[in-house]
């Protein structure tokens, strides 16, 4: 009896460990809504949402709405930290000229005067935490808006 009593309990405790570590066992985790309300935007680069926890997942797949409105090019960014709350470091481009090597931010740019849904997959590397970023360079009127922003994790 007392066998099994303890096959029964090692069952319950392997079934609540595996319900509890569930999420991080599929491909992909989402879609996960990050603000219910539009980002009205500024030339300022502003946080989109709230920082995601991407440890153990490589990748993450941002879906939004941009409306552009009265304002040019509006820009969107990842950056990542190591930790919750630590440094935030950019993702960087190279670019290669037969005397130069350039590093700027990588930063996606939406010049389309247009209400456009987007899609983007951005590969998280080492970082366990990472934050979507947004601006709007100039407006003359209405600013531009971030609309509807999802994501999701893609497993390692």
């Amino acid at each position: 009896m007392k066998k099994l009593i303890i096959l029964i309990c090692l069952l319950i405790s392997a079934s609540v460990m595996g319900a509890s570590l569930q999420k991080y066992d599929h491909k992909s985790w989402g879609p996960i809504t990050m603000t219910a309300s539009p980002v009205t935007l500024t030339a300022t680069f502003m946080d989109v949402g709230e920082l995601i926890d991407a440890r153990k997942f490589n990748k993450v797949k941002l879906y939004l709405d941009v409306d552009i409105n009265d304002s040019v090019d509006v820009g969107l960014k990842l950056l990542g930290s190591h930790t919750a709350g630590g440094t935030e470091y950019e993702y960087a481009i190279t670019t290669t000229s037969s005397s130069l090597v350039t590093i700027k931010p990588l930063v996606y740019q939406f010049s389309n005067d247009a209400d456009k849904s987007y899609v983007i997959e951005f590969d998280v590397g080492e970082f366990g935490y990472v934050q979507f970023q947004a601006n709007a360079v100039t407006s003359t009127g209405t600013p531009a808006q971030v609309a509807n922003p999802k994501y999701i994790l893609i497993s390692r």
